[in-house]
């Protein structure tokens, strides 16, 4: 085979490549993002929403089974060790939940707040 051939059976090879991944590429896109400027936008919103809501379930857990622990009912009478023991309640909580850049604050029922954990980012 002459090199004139073999560039050439190089250069067919590499341009339907190009073309088919710019197939599949495009394929992608209709599919994943939509055909329009308009349906990628609410494509967008609906993923940023779904985040949102999945975030918002998973602190509202996060709070409900606090507010049901009796070491963070007992804290928030003012009462120093039990104070005490709520830093410790949250810094287990922090490590339990397996995230320990997770900031949490604790209010009263005046808004008061009685403990928090966080750990600022670097």
């Amino acid at each position: 085979m002459t090199p004139v051939l073999v560039l050439r059976r190089l250069l067919v090879t590499t341009g339907c490549a190009a073309l088919l991944l710019l197939a599949v590429a495009a394929a992608a896109e209709l599919l994943l993002i939509g055909r329009t400027n308009v349906a990628a936008r609410e494509h967008g919103i609906d993923e940023l929403r779904a985040e949102v809501v999945a975030v918002d379930m998973a602190l509202g857990a996060l709070a409900r089974g606090l507010a049901g622990r009796s070491e963070v009912r007992g804290g928030m009478d003012g009462d120093r060790p039990a104070a005490r023991r709520l830093f410790e309640v949250l810094e287990d909580v922090s490590i339990a939940e397996g995230r320990p850049d997770l900031a949490i604050t604790v209010y009263d029922a005046r808004g008061t707040p009685r403990a928090w954990r966080s750990r600022g980012r670097r």
